[in-house]
């Protein structure tokens, strides 16, 4: 390898537009086998390393653990440098002491705003977090009428905008601001997780109809601490790409001049600040996505060391290179989101070898030789091989006042193998991405990058690495870490040091400045080797080798003029400069950026043409009275059409998109609205005189539903008009009368693709009555066999037609659809039901504490039978604590039966009023079909041959049957035998024998206790231990009678007695939102005991006496809403919630804000593109 400067100027050439489309597909499909790829991929020097032997080891990922120096170094001495916390406490005091006394306030020679900007209008009451948000929203709208649109943001809610508002500015009026970023606006990139908005990453297609579920782990510290998280940015599509050009979404304006890129892969968050609709974004930087738009967009970004800001909750879209980082308008700003987001983040191993984050005291303005003796090592040839000697001029200025006023030292330094380490890069980002399974989704300028790419093999990838080893030890000698010294020499005795140890490098952000964008460009995409080149030639080696940089303001062009390119520059292009230091030394970074600020001071320029930064900067500062911005958009005549790029949400609440038209409208139940629609909405989508003339609201239409219904007579009938399966023997017949998909099928021949299949689904089923929003709720069939000879004879059986799979092959085929819905959903719910005993029970035990899971079968119904038995204590007028003193049999010893028992343990255990749970145990008698459980019968559902279960870690059905054998009584005795023994007093039916409740055993119970408690649970109807006519003439009407099933109520002896049904929907729907509104890691025993005595003590006195246990299904969504903020309290009691409600906010109000509601919201039609109509 050559140790002098070895960098070339490409010359391949520019391909855009149409001729882009085309060359791309050509290569796509011929490129390897006509050795077009390779030509290529030698052309560009991709090849470069496979003819180099190499003797350093891989390395995969740029983690480097800290030297004893770098420790040191990290530990605040107050005199230099503070710790986040404490950086963040200092900036708030002297944020106040400006409140106190205006004189105070700090000049920057600029008009960007600060988050401190922002905190002291708030305080000193000039405005409020809500009349900003209200201000940026309209502000939002008319950047996006401005020609040509700025297009710096992507997806943004404004609901949620104005909640984090409200709720600050709340806490604001009650003097309680969380921090200095409390009401500040942030933007996010579109490859970072924002709760309830999708992560495209830059596409059209990715997460499409998948919010995401949770913040990513810097958005959730920032969100935190008061930070109102806007939305979106736009980015390059998959972030390959430098220019920001983005035929698939949007492609951002530079604010500078929206002729000109914004750069990339951040372009968006680069423009909404440069903007300034934001004084805060955040981006990653894979290649210099950060560093690159904050040089082109005139603003300031860090690139951290790698692994000092935790990557959870964003898209892998090249971990091993990519970080991310804030860019923000001004230095104070940066040092404070990089105090906020760094460190150690619990379930990312990478973040945690890092040193202690610190920072450096705030600047002090005016004060020289605060660089005293630092040495900044200037690679000359490299710095001063730029495109635009202006780039190179403006750095150099800067570096000598650093130098004349700040006391740095200059040192000429070489970096070898630059070369080398440009095309290690390469291959390692690419390599990353080639693996995408939608690649073909992509534009043409992104799959031409991957195409290029594809004759790269294993040998190129693995020596990548070994020089990316290389390129380390390189710099772990150039910063003068002691022990690499003199092992560099002997080691690389070609390259020499000649005692050039430095403490920083420079380089220009660029070597170019923000190039054209083209018209073709911006339809097709554009393939630009050159280019994309220069704009990374700085960029590439601290994202290779993990080191931190940050690019800072140098300067603006003085003029306009034409370069040799042919393209024509504006006088006040920003050009940005880079340092890079050692691995976790961003402190020198952030001080030395503070001090290129300062230099600039007055020389530094806004975007002049940018409206909205003039008007939020008057808000803010108090200079003028404005009108806020309406919550809700302005009316529009249905004539006037709106253009814009999906999924762009700016109304107050969502927006519907599609392709479709008329009949494919009518057809699509998520699309339809049936007699719904408007005139103008039939109009656009080509429905009108598809449906009824007239326009008919929600309300009626569901009126018109119900009347329907009634007149269906049998449950099939019921189950054809309706959307979804709600009734009795339909379930059983469903394959007969399948229409169209309602969830996703799993079956046997899947083994080995059900990860991929996951992400098949579109998200847009069914909705319980807990108020889930049903896009949020995926139906499930798993599907390994059937042992019913009919099914298996029938030719129009849609399942698998095989006898159903037990033992080990069961337990390994939902394992799998286990760890794909993990990796898929990793925040998701798993709710289980209809599994067969004794795998309900078995794989209820394996994830219970692995994954948030729940069994309905088991756990539902044992809260609701749970909730029963406790209200009826309250009908007999006792307290629900005298549970203990009960006899209750229980006639079923499967997962459902044992589970209902274990849930009546934890209660009695719970109560406190059992010495034991072993003398809990003792209160209950189970019986296994018809006889008492002996052990004969453990294992089996009907005394049958035990089912085998498996090995391993799994939880045995048998340890919980064994617990409830009574030894003191004779083994097989039958249930009157029973009954008359222990003299119970509650008999709960689990077994689904029908009649398994006899007359002999009803009566001895009633001849025993004045009221007994009999609940026949088993369903659907057929299966009912018991009719609720026979027990009420079984115990002349004393008993308190509640069945799974839906009885009709019956008359006796002249009155007519109300039938409870204790169905598993009181139970689960406020469960499962209580878990999804408090972000529950794990759902818990406890949570499924208060949903019992919640929705025990939901009846009144009143409703006792007339034996009505609990309140009826119309009642379903309060009592849904009351078990939820139970269950909430209860997450937040364990330590198991991961969601936050604003300080002092009401629980309950919270959760029911969370509940979902049916609405008719906004379709617009979009066309292939993206582009749609209102």
């Amino acid at each position: 390898m050559s140790s002098g400067y070895n960098l070339e100027d490409p010359h391949s050439p520019i391909v855009s537009g149409r001729s882009l489309a085309i060359l791309c597909n050509v290569i796509e499909q011929v490129g390897e086998l006509s050795g077009i790829t390779q030509y290529l991929c030698k052309d560009a020097g991709l090849h470069v390393l496979r003819n180099t032997e190499y003797d350093e080891p891989p390395t995969t990922t740029p983690i480097w653990a800290p030297t004893q120096e770098m420790v040191a170094a990290s530990v605040p001495d107050s005199t230099t440098s503070l710790s986040p916390a404490e950086y963040l406490a200092a900036i708030m005091e002297q944020a106040d002491k400006e409140v106190d006394s205006p004189t105070l306030k700090t000049s920057r020679g600029h008009k960007f705003l600060s988050c401190r900007d922002y905190y002291i209008a708030y305080k000193s009451k000039k405005t409020t977090p809500t009349m900003i948000a209200e201000q940026l929203l309209g502000n939002i709208e008319e950047s996006g009428k401005i020609s040509p649109p700025l297009g710096a943001l992507w997806s943004w809610r404004v609901d949620f905008i104005l909640k984090q508002a409200k709720a600050s500015t709340l806490r604001y009026s009650e003097g309680r601001p969380k921090s200095i970023v409390d009401g500040v606006p942030v933007v996010i990139k579109d490859e970072i997780d924002v709760e309830g908005l999708v992560t495209g990453v830059g596409t059209s297609f990715l997460n499409r109809n998948s919010p995401a579920l949770e913040d990513a782990f810097l958005v959730k510290k920032l969100r935190q601490l008061g930070a109102i998280i806007i939305g979106k940015s736009t980015m390059h599509e998959i972030g390959l790409g430098v220019t920001n050009i983005n035929p698939s979404t949007t492609t951002p304006r530079n604010p500078y001049n929206p002729e000109h890129s914004t750069g990339g892969s951040s372009g968006g968050s680069g423009a909404a600040v440069a903007a300034g609709l934001v004084p805060i974004a955040i981006g990653c930087d894979g290649g210099g996505s950060i560093r690159i738009p904050a040089a082109y967009c005139g603003i300031y970004g860090l690139k951290p060391t790698h692994g000092r800001i935790s990557s959870r909750g964003e898209y892998p879209l090249a971990p091993t290179v990519a970080v991310s980082g804030p860019m923000c308008a001004t230095m104070e700003d940066l040092n404070i989101v990089y105090a906020i987001v760094s460190g150690p983040e619990d379930r990312d191993t990478c973040s945690q070898i890092q040193p202690d984050a610190v920072l450096p005291i705030p600047a002090i303005p005016g004060q020289k030789g605060q660089l005293e003796g630092l040495r900044i090592g200037v690679p000359r040839k490299w710095f001063e091989d730029v495109l635009h000697k202006e780039i190179s001029d403006a750095c150099y200025k800067m570096l000598d006042i650093l130098c004349k006023d700040q006391g740095a030292v200059l040192v000429d330094i070489q970096i070898p193998e630059l070369f080398e380490n440009a095309k290690a890069h390469n291959i390692t980002i690419v390599a990353e991405m080639l693996g995408k399974r939608y690649r073909y989704k992509l534009s043409h300028q992104t799959r031409m990058e991957l195409a290029v790419m594809d004759s790269l093999g294993m040998q190129d990838y693995v020596r990548a690495q070994q020089q990316r080893t290389r390129s380390i030890r390189h710099l772990q000698s150039t910063f003068g870490q002691k022990k690499f010294n003199e092992e560099h020499r002997m080691a690389y005795p070609t390259f020499g040091h000649r005692g050039a140890c430095v403490d920083i490098i420079v380089t220009p952000s660029t070597a170019n400045l923000p190039p054209k964008l083209s018209g073709g460009a911006l339809s097709y995409g554009e393939s630009n080797f050159v280019n994309n080149v220069k704009t990374m030639q700085y960029m590439m080696m601290a994202n290779l080798t993990g080191i931190p940089g940050i690019s800072a303001v140098a300067g603006y062009t003085k003029e306009e003029y034409v370069h040799s390119d042919g393209q024509k520059y504006q006088a006040g292009l920003p050009i940005g400069i880079q340092f890079m230091s050692q691995w976790w030394d961003e402190k020198t970074l952030l001080k030395i950026g503070s001090l290129c600020e300062e230099v600039l001071g007055e020389e530094r320029q806004q975007p002049k043409d940018v409206v909205h930064a003039q008007i939020v900067n008057a808000h803010v500062q108090g200079t003028q009275t404005l009108k806020p911005a309406s919550q809700s958009p302005p009316a529009r005549a249905s004539t006037c059409s709106i253009l814009y790029p999906l999924p762009r949400l700016h109304t107050g609440g969502l927006v519907q998109t599609t392709t479709k038209r008329g009949m494919d409208v009518i057809h699509n139940p998520l699309l339809s609205k049936g007699t719904a629609s408007s005139m103008d909405e039939r109009e656009r989508f080509g429905i009108r005189g598809l449906v009824p003339p007239r326009t008919q609201e929600m309300a009626k239409q569901l009126l018109r539903v119900k009347h329907n219904l009634d007149q269906c007579k049998t449950p099939l009938e019921k189950f054809v008009f309706m959307t979804a399966l709600q009734s009795a023997k339909a379930c059983q017949r469903f394959h007969s009368v399948y229409r169209r998909s309602r969830g996703m099928y799993f079956g046997t021949l899947d083994r080995g693709q059900m990860a991929a299949m996951v992400h098949n689904w579109p998200q847009e089923h069914y909705v319980a009555g807990g108020g889930i929003r049903p896009t949020s709720i995926l139906p499930v069939v798993l599907d390994v066999g059937t042992n019913s000879e009919q099914l298996l004879n029938d030719p129009l059986y849609l399942c698998m037609g095989h006898r159903r799979q037990e033992g080990d092959d069961y337990y390994s085929f939902v394992d799998e659809w286990i760890h794909a819905v993990e990796n898929q959903f990793p925040n998701a719910l798993v709710q289980f039901e209809d599994i067969k005993a004794p795998y309900a029970y078995n794989l209820l035990n394996k994830y219970r504490d692995k994954i948030c899971c729940f069994n309905d079968d088991i756990q539902s119904t044992s809260a609701v039978a749970l909730a029963g038995v406790l209200a009826a204590l309250k009908a007999r007028g006792q307290p629900i604590t005298n549970l203990h003193e009960e006899r209750i049999i229980c006639v079923g010893s499967g997962s459902t039966g044992v589970g209902v028992c274990e849930g009546i343990i934890d209660c009695m255990v719970e109560q406190g009023k059992v010495k034991s749970r072993e003398e809990a145990y003792s209160r209950i008698w189970m019986l296994d079909h018809y006889v008492l459980l002996g052990n004969s019968h453990l294992g089996s559902a009907h005394g049958e041959k035990p089912i085998p279960i498996g090995t391993g870690d799994r939880a045995n059905l048998e340890e919980r049957q064994a617990c409830y054998m009574n030894k003191n009584m004779k083994d097989r005795m039958a249930l009157e035998e029973v009954v008359k023994a222990i003299k119970s007093t509650v008999i709960l039916g689990l077994n689904g024998a029908p009649g398994v409740f006899t007359e002999g055993a009803i009566r001895a119970m009633a001849a025993g206790v004045e009221c007994p408690v009999v609940f026949p649970l088993s369903n659907p109807t057929h299966q009912s231990e018991c009719t609720a006519q026979q027990a009420f003439e079984w115990t002349d009407g004393r008993d308190i009678f509640a069945s799974g099933s839906p009885l009709k109520d019956v008359e006796y002896k002249g009155k007519i007695r109300k039938v409870n049904q204790l169905n598993n929907s009181s139970s689960f729907p406020g469960l499962g939102m209580g878990i999804t509104a408090s972000r529950a890691t794990r759902v818990t025993g406890k949570m499924f005991m208060e949903t019992a005595i919640t929705t025990a003590n939901m009846a009144i006195e009143g409703q006792l006496k007339q034996g009505i246990l609990f309140p009826g299904m119309s009642e379903l969504r309060h009592v849904s809403k009351e078990v939820a903020t139970r269950v909430c309290e209860v997450a937040f009691e364990q330590g198991l919630a991961r969601a936050q409600f604003p300080q002092g906010s009401n629980l309950k109000d919270a959760v029911g804000r969370s509940m979902w509601e049916p609405e008719y919201v906004p379709i617009v039609r979009v066309d292939d593109h993206g582009y749609g109509h209102y």
